[in-house]
């Protein structure tokens, strides 16, 4: 987990509760804290490291230098067979680390997985909507020259994989995405669990942030990487540029609109 200054310490909390307390702990929690933070995050984390001494180790860099250097400050310090990704601002649960792990050491086949996720806005114990995702490694191939088809937020992988392929590269918001393409690309098979294991936090900043030139120029030069290693075709590239010019500076009523038809409406409700 990265942390950074801008994160709201209830969030943090949250998010560290739910990994806290689920059904298979992990043998250790990495938490890298990316430049300075708020007295109050500090005082979250204090808690949480005083309260679990044998679990956490806390990673501290002197500044701000962005999630891809903080990924792989921490990535320095995760030296287990297999690595979980967790962001600051959302909540696992309780049994998604063991339903994971469990699938793993069984299909030894398998380099990285994860899961759909309930997304939320408000509460996380009345979320408004799953992301769902394809399960097998065939299906996800055939969506990675469209969109990434692994939730970051909700994977586990197998942390020397990464480490051979340098962990997460520099391309903006995308590193999770090229960091699998790389990976697709050297022969890694996928898989997706279909129940929702995540409590992802959704807003209106989701969208924003991923608007714009800069993100546009690098989803093609993705999409470029992906045919220049066969696979795709330069009929897909095409056409998955020219969808992403329209979802990079829509207006962000109608992002809204193309977001909600990539999800399904759900009305359950979890327990806290």
């Amino acid at each position: 987990m990265t942390v950074y200054g801008q994160e709201r310490a209830e969030r943090l909390d949250d998010s560290l509760d739910s990994i806290v307390n689920q059904t298979r702990l992990p043998q250790k929690i990495v938490l890298v804290k990316d430049g300075p933070l708020t007295e109050s995050m500090d005082e979250v984390i204090d808690r949480y490291a005083s309260a679990h001494p044998d679990l956490f180790e806390i990673v501290r860099l002197t500044q701000n230098n962005g999630r891809v250097y903080a990924l792989n400050s921490g990535l320095q310090h995760c030296n287990s067979e297999y690595t979980f990704i967790m962001d600051s601002d959302d909540l696992s649960l309780p049994d998604r680390f063991e339903k994971q792990l469990q699938f793993m050491e069984i299909h030894p086949d398998i380099g990285v997985l994860s899961s759909a996720m309930y997304e939320f806005s408000q509460d996380p114990g009345n979320p408004d909507r799953i992301k769902t995702v394809v399960a097998d490694h065939e299906a996800i191939m055939k969506q990675f020259p469209w969109r990434n088809p692994i939730n970051n937020p909700a994977c586990c992988y197998r942390t020397e994989l990464v480490r051979e392929v340098g962990g997460y590269p520099d391309l903006r918001y995308l590193e999770d995405y090229y960091l699998w393409s790389k990976l697709l690309c050297r022969g890694t098979r996928f898989h997706n669990l279909t129940e929702p294991l995540l409590l992802f936090r959704f807003n209106r900043a989701t969208l924003t942030r991923r608007r714009g030139w800069v993100n546009f120029r690098n989803e093609c030069w993705l999409r470029w990487f992906l045919y220049q290693n066969g696979q795709s075709t330069l009929a897909v590239v095409l056409l998955a540029m020219l969808l992403q010019l329209l979802l990079r500076f829509a207006p962000v009523g109608l992002q809204n609109v193309l977001w909600k038809t990539t999800r399904q409406r759900t009305s359950v409700v979890l327990k806290p």
